[in-house]
């Protein structure tokens, strides 16, 4: 018989451990689900381990505490569960020959009420599997954001991982595309004369994150490789993604110097 830690969670305890995250934020906007997924991804895949003291503060907060003893239990637990499932979903074979099934892809939401109105028919969907959906729904922005929010958790390590797996940067470069959508720049005003990237459409986001698995199965290969806790040598120091360019265009790096 499977263990409750070993099970994957219910939808209903999906609900329960969203709710949980929520209550612990002042407007009862915590980060949802699909970011959590990302973030859980990153901490599995890491070239050096992140334990759960640095990543909780990122779901639950870092202010106040728990109504009960019980409410923070029945939450850990449930995160801890949710952890494990990422983990083994990342462990499933995986080939190009087959390609990825629905088994091995990540928490990613489709709007809610995405089918409200004039449902499209099976004819309509096999024709165009996107009918129904929003065309500017920033469709795995926030599995993205919350991938590199580990990543960010761990920034030296995987910046050294980048000079040895080539492909890395890449697949960095179009999470942080991806992720655009679920982090704009509310703190400068945007530069009229800058080039402006388009922004996806929502056939390319589905490609992407097609991708996703392949990427994580990848890094995970290559961390149980090197025993899963290799002490990288430190990287040259560079500005996070999401700090200001140090040119002083008043831009994110990741969108200045950091796009060249």
């Amino acid at each position: 018989m499977t263990s409750l830690q070993h099970a994957d969670l219910t939808d209903d305890e999906l609900e329960q451990l969203s709710a949980l995250i929520n209550s612990r934020y002042d407007d009862g906007m915590g980060p949802p689900l699909e970011m959590v997924d990302g973030l859980l991804s990153a901490v599995v895949v890491s070239p050096t381990l992140i334990p759960p003291s640095d990543y909780i503060p990122l779901v639950f907060g870092e202010d106040g505490a728990w109504e009960t003893m019980e409410q923070a239990q029945q939450a850990m637990e449930l995160l801890m569960r949710l952890q494990n499932q990422v983990a083994r979903r990342i462990a499933l074979p995986l080939s190009e020959e087959d390609g990825a099934s629905e088994e091995h892809m990540p928490l990613l939401l489709l709007p809610e009420g995405e089918l409200d109105g004039d449902q499209p028919t099976d004819e309509m969907l096999e024709a165009d599997p996107f009918a129904g959906i929003d065309p500017d729904f920033p469709f795995a922005a926030l599995w993205a954001h919350g991938f590199l929010l580990g990543v960010d958790l761990r920034d030296d390590a995987f910046r050294v991982l980048e000079s040895e797996l080539d492909w890395l940067t890449g697949d960095l470069d179009m999470l942080a595309t991806l992720s655009e959508a679920a982090t704009e720049d509310d703190e400068v005003e945007p530069d009229p004369s800058a080039d402006q990237r388009t922004p996806l459409a929502l056939r390319e986001r589905f490609e992407h994150a097609m991708q996703i698995p392949f990427m994580l199965s990848a890094l995970n290969e290559h961390r149980l490789a090197h025993g899963g806790s290799r002490v990288p040598v430190r990287a040259e120091k560079k500005p996070g993604r999401n700090d200001l360019c140090s040119c002083g265009s008043g831009r994110k790096y990741k969108r200045c110097c950091g796009a060249n």
